[in-house]
């Protein structure tokens, strides 16, 4: 195997990781934030949706931004993870 040949897919996952890596804890300061301005106001019980929405968003964004590096890729790729993990 030659090292020369692997160091862009090795770049690829090390950029992969790093972005996984702080969207999530963004996306829990986000879902934070949001949650004291427009959650609390009308139903303070109920912060998982946001929580799960925010995560998914900004990791959502973070892997689009390395994606679109590499091919076309849609928009929808930011918003899709935010309702999937939003969801649940």
């Amino acid at each position: 195997m030659n090292l020369i040949t692997n160091k862009p897919i090795f770049k690829l996952i090390i950029a992969w990781l790093v972005a996984n890596a702080i969207a999530w804890p963004l996306g829990i300061l986000l879902a934070i934030i949001l949650s004291h301005i427009i959650v609390n106001i009308f139903h303070p019980e109920e912060t998982n949706l946001i929580i799960g929405f925010s995560v998914g968003i900004t990791t959502g964004f973070a892997q689009w931004k390395i994606l679109k590096k590499l091919m076309k890729i849609s928009l929808l790729w930011i918003v899709v993870p935010g309702i999937f993990i939003g969801l649940p």
